[in-house]
């Protein structure tokens, strides 16, 4: 439904692909990988769930052990916390329908000025993985003049330890609290409090600056130079008054004593920057990426850079443009949320960045791909593994194995109930691993996990008879469970998950046998709508003020409707209703006026939507900047 990051594991030669699902009770992050290294190749899909939590502005980070995601999670309206998630990499690389996921959720708490709005993973550039044991780091910031009260201006390290044997070990912790020179996320746009903040030539429309979310701008880049680590992040400011800007930051060693290392703000001359992305090259040059614009200057992509010579803190490598836009937004204000530059790892020096633009006044806006390196940068040799966090980390262009004895794949699972000495239940599954010619396969340890009336992972050897039988409670007069094998391990041995005769079983079921990849063609989007964003806003109006909200309708496939009706009603300070139909853009607009001082908010709750081709689906309502939950919306007094 939205939010998608494409990223590339170049250890594996695969890419991946990924956005949320916006309709509930259950919510998922939908992970492709390729199943080899062509993009436009067959792809394993799978749909992390997230729960009754829906799981915003979603950013993934590539590591050795895992692939991770962050999210910022709301249960219903409600800031329900900060997701980490790590995917079990290898299993995905393999296919394995059912990967083991390990997650945490932080909740706000009284300190939520250590989560703020949400974390970046660190997301691996470069040839050299990180050293052996390196947990994943992930980095929020916290702004002393913004919402949550935070003490101080600085940026906090998270650790995410991960334990794929013994999952339950595994731990998220907020590991160091790092000031930086102090920075303002909260620009002053008119009226205050609002979110449209950047000009743009020949219109009074202005565009989203996004600062005053509490947290980094996509990515947080990785890499090991062997003598030291960095990690660069960057997000949008107030540069000085009333000019946006881009602060950036270089944290080093952060697995030991992590430091700022160097941190600047870029904004030269009068033009507004911000929406920035950085990363680092081969050499230890450094990119930077944004959005530009002006009242003289139309939304552009431009870019700035150093050397690694250069002095600590500054970006003197000059400007340039990836693409000049030639119109303005007219209509709507939000603005993309995110960008990305990323380094092209094929010579370790090329950036490639991807952010929007306007060929012409209105809402038509584009996407512009471009590419720039510095001249002394030279290609770098190819990625290989090195050494790893696991024994499995080497690079997997295809799901098809060499066939030889070494291969090792499950041939059997054997479900069956039984009783401990209090008489409760459990359920057991016998699990028999062969080799290619159906040999067993003596002292290979199974992974798997049972879902249902019976749950948990579960681990154990493989005896003689290449058979192991795996345990795990049963729910009381529960009957109904499921059991599959999420990895199977053996020194000198692969785990060849794409020739298992089943993979998962359940009570009373078939067994499920691995899929064969392939690309599976998604249907068409039914002709179902809904409220796709809820934007509030308020004037004052002499004595008294108004409130208004702008009301997005989207397709199932998240493109804007025209013509529909959107009907609603107002309460908590104001009674009535109102209605307004979409435009070209989706949108419609409806106000409450002549609001006394004395009103400190009201609310506005979208009852129905109608036209002639679509059916409203309030239960697909939703907010992708978490200011509502898409269907009801609170409006403070100005």
């Amino acid at each position: 439904a939205g939010d998608p990051v494409v990223l590339h594991d170049q250890f594996a030669d695969r890419w991946i692909v990924t956005q949320f699902t916006a309709a509930g009770p259950t919510y998922f992050n939908c992970v492709a990988i390729s199943t080899t290294s062509d993009p436009t190749g067959s792809y394993y899909r799978y749909a992390i769930s997230t729960g009754t939590n829906f799981p915003d502005y979603p950013k993934y980070g590539v590591w050795s052990d895992a692939y991770y995601i962050s999210t910022r999670e709301f249960a219903g309206s409600a800031f329900a916390g900060v997701g980490a998630y790590a995917l079990n990499r290898t299993q995905m690389i393999a296919g394995n329908p059912s990967p083991q996921v390990i997650s945490f959720l932080v909740a706000p708490g009284s300190t939520t000025y250590n989560i703020g709005d949400g974390l970046l993973p660190a997301d691996l550039d470069g040839n050299t993985l990180p050293p052996n044991g390196s947990p994943e780091y992930f980095v929020g910031s916290m702004d002393n003049g913004g919402p949550y009260g935070a003490p101080q201006d600085a940026l906090t390290l998270w650790k995410f330890t991960v334990n794929w044997t013994t999952p339950a070990s595994s731990s998220f912790v907020l590991a160091n609290t790092i000031p930086v020179a102090a920075f303002d996320s909260i620009y002053p746009c008119t009226p205050a409090g609002s979110r449209f903040c950047i000009p743009q030539p020949g219109t009074t429309n202005k565009i989203d600056i996004l600062s005053y979310r509490q947290r980094p701008t996509w990515r947080l880049a990785y890499r090991n130079f062997g003598t030291h680590e960095s990690l660069v992040t960057n997000q949008s400011v107030e540069a000085v008054t009333n000019r946006a800007g881009v602060r950036w930051w270089e944290i080093r060693d952060p697995n030991g004593t992590p430091v700022i290392f160097q941190e600047g703000t870029y904004a030269p001359d009068a033009t507004h920057r911000w929406m920035g992305s950085i990363a680092m090259d081969k050499d230890g040059n450094m990119g930077l990426a944004y959005s530009a614009s002006s009242s003289t200057v139309f939304p552009s992509l431009w870019y700035t850079g150093r050397l690694a010579g250069d002095p600590l803190g500054t970006m003197p490598q000059g400007e340039a443009s990836i693409h000049n836009g030639t119109g303005s937004q007219t209509s709507g204000q939000r603005w993309g949320d995110y960008t990305s530059l990323n380094v092209d790892p094929s010579d370790d020096c090329t950036f490639w960045y991807v952010n929007e633009y306007l060929p012409t006044n209105g809402s038509n806006w584009r996407l512009r791909i471009g590419a720039f390196k510095f001249p002394s940068c030279t290609s770098g040799p190819t990625p290989t593994p090195g050494p790893t966090n696991t024994p499995t980390l080497t690079p997997t262009p295809t799901n098809t194995p060499d066939p030889g004895s070494t291969q090792m794949h499950v041939s059997d699972i054997a479900m069956s109930v039984g009783t401990t000495g209090s008489n409760r239940n459990f359920g057991q599954a016998v699990v028999t691993i062969v080799d290619p010619n159906n040999v067993p396969v003596s002292g290979a340890t199974v992974f798997g996990t049972f879902s249902g009336d019976s749950s948990g992972a579960v681990s154990g050897v493989t005896n003689a008879n290449g058979q192991v039988t795996l345990t795990s409670p049963v729910k009381k007069n529960g009957v109904n469970w499921t059991f599959c094998v999420t990895n199977v391990t053996k020194s000198g041995w692969t785990y060849n998950a794409g020739a298992n005769v089943e993979t998962c079983d359940s009570t009373g079921g078939s067994p499920t046998a691995t899929p064969t990849p392939t690309m599976t063609p998604t249907p068409p989007p039914g002709n179902t709508m809904h409220i796709g964003d809820l934007d509030g806003s308020s004037a004052p109006s002499g004595s008294r003020w108004t409130a208004t909200v702008v009301i997005t309708v989207h397709d199932s496939a998240h493109n804007p409707i025209a013509g529909v009706t959107v009907s609603g009603a107002w309460s908590n300070g104001a009674s009535g209703s109102s209605s307004c139909v979409t435009d070209s853009n989706g949108q419609c607009t409806v106000t409450k006026t002549n609001l006394r001082t004395t009103t400190n908010s009201v609310t506005f709750t979208v009852t129905n939507a109608t036209h002639g081709s679509y059916t409203y689906q309030s239960s697909a309502n939703h907010d992708p900047d978490g200011d509502s939950n898409g269907t009801t919306i609170v409006v403070n007094k100005p």
